[in-house]
């Protein structure tokens, strides 16, 4: 094959092509490798969000057991006070 390539074209035209396979090829692990990272990110913002979804009804739930807490106290609190 390299024979017949040698034949329709000059060393410096194969040369040339091969060096452009060979920049293709790199940019193509690169664009793997921002692909990859992405995906990664991605998957780091989603648990986030989760992780930030569940601290926010953790938050609400603590409220409300600290005014079931409170409640009885303050009903307390108001008939030492009258």
């Amino acid at each position: 094959m390299q024979f017949w390539l040698s034949n329709q074209y000059s060393s410096l035209e194969i040369y040339e092509v091969c060096d452009e396979i060979f920049k293709i090829q790199y940019n193509l692990n690169k664009i793997e490798e921002l692909c990859h990272n992405l995906y990664s990110k991605l998957d780091n913002q989603q648990i986030y969000e989760t992780c930030l979804q569940q601290t926010e009804a953790n938050i609400e739930k603590v409220g409300l057991d600290l005014y079931q807490i409170l409640q009885p106290r303050r009903k307390k609190d108001k008939h030492f006070i009258t």
